[in-house]
């Protein structure tokens, strides 16, 4: 079994990363083998509009960056987690540039979906700030990768107030839940 772990954080070894693991560190228990995609270590070009995608004239796309050479382990993936942090609103750049080049996976102009549609996915979605505040980053990536991509939700984390670097330790009901969501798998 595989996982494809996209992480949209600059920090590899803050929150968002830490709940992640916690969630391999579970899905290793019953051997899922993990991929591990940081975001920001990566070259991931924006989507063009060219609709080369589209008309066949590429199997996923016409960059050739990070993202079109992972393509292939995300689309083997059985569980794809989606782990990112909110720094202002919202989650961060890089990540929304990842999810703009997942239009690839759309057919046509009926929206069909290739290659992902029926695949599990977790998200992870950290911040400073309560979760109450930005609870709608969540249902954002639920509804692209739940309604819209025809992916299957799993479970959602949410954990807010990490301000500072102790603060998750602050918070080990997160991590708790994280290793039991990836025993589960």
């Amino acid at each position: 079994m595989k996982i494809f772990t996209m992480i949209g954080s600059p920090n590899k070894d803050g929150s968002t990363a830490k709940i992640v693991n916690e969630i391999i560190i579970g899905a290793k228990e019953n051997n899922y083998e993990n991929v591990e995609f940081y975001v920001y270590d990566k070259e991931v070009k924006p989507c063009i509009a060219c609709m080369a995608c589209k008309s066949q004239k590429v199997d996923i796309c016409v960059h050739n960056d990070d993202f079109t050479k992972a393509a292939k382990e995300f689309i083997e993936a059985d569980v794809v987690i989606f782990g990112a942090p909110v720094y202002f609103g919202h989650i961060t750049g890089p990540t929304k540039t990842f999810i703009d080049r997942m239009y690839t996976y759309v057919v046509d102009r009926n929206f069909n979906i290739r290659h992902i549609k029926g695949k599990k996915f977790i998200t992870v979605v950290t911040s400073g700030a309560p979760v109450e505040y930005y609870a709608s980053v969540t249902e954002y990536l639920n509804y692209w990768l739940g309604e819209f991509f025809k992916m299957e939700k799993l479970e959602n984390i949410k954990v807010g107030d990490l301000m500072g670097p102790d603060s998750l330790e602050k918070q080990p009901e997160a991590l708790k839940k994280a290793l039991n969501i990836g025993k589960i798998l």
